[in-house]
Formats: structure tokens, sequence, C-alpha cells
């Protein structure tokens, strides 16, 4: 059974890696490795839509300490590693952004017989994302639409902890959205309201978010008010 990684600022402590194909003998054998995506929370999503290209399988051999570290398109959601000499591995399976930081990853212990191909059991990524349900506009006393007000982006500019700030933006007549995938942690979230110029109609007070693993990212319903 997996044991879940968290994930913080940022991703795993790198080692000694043994890098090429490795070419043994006949008594050599592989992992397979499948898997998946969801809100923690409770939701698939594709990797796509998470902006999570890459898995990663790192395989140490806990008798000669070599370490290992095999890739795959994270769409292809399964993946077999090169071969390996049989032995007990300590085993990491990663889930990496377009940044190629790790944002979710699972960890444990596995035999690895010879002659043979080990599956490993299947897993289910845990992801976070922010959430925006609904975002409205209201006009003195009237709501309106977007294109009413010349509105066309809604954007989140977040601050994870003393990081750079990240935008997220979305087309404004969608009134929700949700962003790509986010680390765990303390974050700052600023709602703004722009133009086709990227003008800010609206800004709203920044917010703290404190984003856990346990239960999805979403923000309150949003009202931007424009003169």
């Amino acid at each position: 059974m997996w044991k879940n990684g968290t994930v913080w600022l940022c991703g795993l402590a790198t080692a000694t890696l043994a890098t090429g194909c490795f070419i043994g003998d006949a008594d050599n054998a592989a992992f397979i490795a499948s898997w998946g995506l969801k809100y923690v929370g409770g939701g698939s999503v594709t990797c796509t839509n998470a902006d999570t290209p890459t898995v990663e399988l790192t395989m140490t051999n806990r008798r000669s300490g070599t370490r290992y570290v095999d890739s795959w398109p994270c769409d292809a959601y399964a993946g077999q590693s090169r071969t390996l000499p049989g032995g007990t591995y300590d085993v990491d399976l990663a889930l990496k952004d377009s940044t190629d930081t790790v944002v979710s990853h699972v960890e444990d212990t596995f035999d690895l017989y010879h002659r043979g191909l080990t599956d490993l059991p299947p897993v289910d990524f845990g992801i976070q994302s922010f959430l925006v349900r609904a975002w409205s506009i209201n006009k003195g006393r009237s709501s309106v639409k977007c294109e009413e007000v010349g509105a066309k982006t809604v954007r989140l500019v977040t601050r994870l902890g003393g990081e750079e700030p990240v935008n997220y933006d979305f087309p404004c007549a969608r009134y929700s959205g949700f962003t790509t995938v986010i680390l765990v942690g303390p974050y700052s979230v600023q709602p703004q309201l722009l133009d086709a110029a990227e003008r800010i109609l609206d800004q709203k007070a920044a917010m703290t978010v404190d984003v856990r693993g346990d239960k999805r990212a979403e923000l309150p319903p949003i009202t931007f008010m424009v003169p």
C-alpha cells in the first residue's frame, strides 16, 4: 500500500542518480505503474486541465543504494520501468507540473521479483486547485453582465508564502472557474476584474487562503462593483 507524501514549497530532494538503461542478466525484472488524477474533496481531472504533464518513478535499491528514475507523459496513465535487478526497493511515484515541480506523490517499499513484472498499486494522485463557483458584477444597485461594462477577464493574483505572484485568468462571461494545480500552503488571493486592455475595473481586498491537502480550495462568491 502506498503512503501519501506531503508536497509543500518545494519538490523532492535529489540523490545520486543512475542514468541510461540498465543492462543485466536474465534475472532482471521491472515495475509497472498506473495512475489517475482527482481533486482533494472529490472530482476527477485530466492531466491537461491540471497542467501536470509528467509522472516520475524513482526506485532505490535498498541493498546497493542505487537510485533509478523513469518518467512518462502523465496522459499515458501507465508506464513500465527499465529492467532492474531483483530485490527490495524504496519506490516513489510523483506527479509533476509544467515547471517540473512535484505537486503530489506517494511512496512505499516493494519487492521486485526475478524474471517478472511487478504491478504497483494503482494511484489516484490527489491534487489541489482554486475553485471559484461564481462571480457577479453590480453597477449601482443593479446586476449587470460582463459585456455591458466592457469586462473581459477575471484574474486571481495569488502568492504562496514569500514566492513570486502567479496570476490565473478566466473569461469574465464564464462566471465561474478553476485553476490548474497548486501546492499546499498559505496563499494571498486577490480577485480583479479587467477590461480588454487589462485595465482594472474593480479589485477586491486580498484574502488569506490556507490551502490544505484534505479540502478543495474553494473561494467564496465574488461580487465586483463598477461605476
